[in-house]
């Protein structure tokens, strides 16, 4: 069976305590401030997760837009992320509005913004799997819609992503 970390950065990979450490005016290339946005305790225990149940990555966040998420992938992994990141959910103007009406049964224009639980359930409705994937969403916000208990939510005031989050998602994903 698959399993699949969806990604959120701001408030997972980093958090409002690191970022007002940081220098104020970063200098140097898009790169070297990306990096420096990136909390490594943060991203270690993305590591813890991402190894103890064999999950791969999938970019939630919309950190995805902009710049294509493999170039995000190889910046993260300068970071020191291990895990594999194979693709990203559905941008704004990729948006399948059918989804509402499948999952809610009310019309598109209800939904505004779009949550992100349903950009999720449409990249999961894209794939071809033999059997549906074991999920965790790792994200700061609770916009998940029917796919708010896959989540694992972290703080993005003080902490980001720490060894609670990572030790419930890895038991979400390894039914215990």
């Amino acid at each position: 069976m698959r399993k699949i970390v969806f990604l959120d950065v701001d408030g997972v990979l980093n958090h409002q305590d690191w970022n007002q450490r940081q220098p104020k005016r970063p200098s140097g290339s898009y790169e070297e401030a990306f990096i420096r946005r990136i909390d490594p305790e943060c991203v270690a225990r993305l590591n813890l997760i991402t190894d103890m149940t064999g999950s791969v990555i999938v970019f939630s966040s919309s950190w995805r837009q902009g710049k294509p998420w493999q170039e995000s992938a190889r910046l993260l992994r300068r970071t020191g992320m291990t895990g594999t990141m194979i693709d990203r959910t559905p941008l704004p103007d990729e948006h399948d509005t059918t989804v509402f009406a499948h999952y809610e049964g009310r019309p598109p224009e209800m939904f505004e913004p779009y949550p992100r639980g349903y950009e999720i359930q449409q990249w999961i409705d894209a794939q071809s799997f033999d059997a549906a994937p074991t999920i965790v969403i790792l994200d700061d916000d609770d916009d998940m819609a029917h796919l708010i208990h896959r989540l694992v939510r972290t703080d993005p005031e003080t902490a980001g992503l720490q060894l609670g989050h990572a030790r419930r998602a890895i038991g979400m994903l390894n039914g215990s």
